[in-house]
């Protein structure tokens, strides 16, 4: 009997220590959650690059800027199409040529409406050509509707161009479909100034 009891707690013990590992697993799996639970708080680094983006959008913001500047450059050079007429209409500009009667010099008359007549000098005699005229900002451009002559230098003019400084016009290209740059005795460089209307404007003499 005492052999039996023997085996009995001797089996028991065995028993009870093949019992104890899963303990230790159990453990280990426990373990293993709280590894995962750390994993899924990593996923909170892409929200942050997320955040980021609306900052980037922001940095657009400077092309509609861009775009009210050259908004404000454009009011500006009507503003000074404005101010090179002031409360005045029309304005006059004439091309003092030396050695040259008055009544003979060239004028250009600018209307406020965008509209022009030139009298030019044909050596042989007076002609008018006329358009309409647009600030270009660093310069104006005159296109030819109209030419009352044939025959003459500038008969075939397609349009000039003229830049401004105080009341001074210059010549700056003359295009025709022949190729020649000149209108008469104006060239590219001739200068225009300002003046009141010159009497010779309404009637002018040698008119072709």
């Amino acid at each position: 009997m005492k052999k039996l009891l023997c085996c009995l707690l001797l089996a028991l013990l065995l028993v009870g220590c093949s019992a104890r590992p899963p303990e230790k697993e159990e453990t280990g799996i426990s373990l293993d959650k709280q590894d995962t639970g750390t994993v899924e708080e990593t996923p909170e680094k892409p929200d942050k690059r997320t955040i980021k983006r609306p900052d980037r959008d922001i940095d657009r913001k400077p092309d509609n800027d861009t775009e009210d500047k050259q908004k404000e450059k454009e009011k500006e050079k009507s503003d000074k199409n404005m101010d090179f007429f002031g409360s005045s209409d029309v304005k006059y500009f004439v091309q003092h040529e030396s050695g040259i009667n008055e009544e003979y010099n060239p004028v250009l008359q600018m209307q406020k409406n965008g509209r022009f007549k030139l009298l030019a000098n044909l050596y042989e005699g007076m002609g008018f050509i006329s358009g309409s005229y647009e600030d270009q900002g660093s310069y104006i451009l005159f296109v030819v509707t109209n030419i009352e002559f044939v025959g003459f230098a500038g008969d075939d003019l397609i349009f000039f161009t003229m830049s401004y400084e105080k009341s001074t016009l210059k010549v700056t290209s003359i295009t025709t479909s022949s190729g020649k740059d000149a209108i008469g005795i104006t060239y590219v460089g001739s200068s225009f100034v300002m003046t009141g209307k010159p009497s010779h404007f309404d009637n002018p003499k040698g008119l072709i």
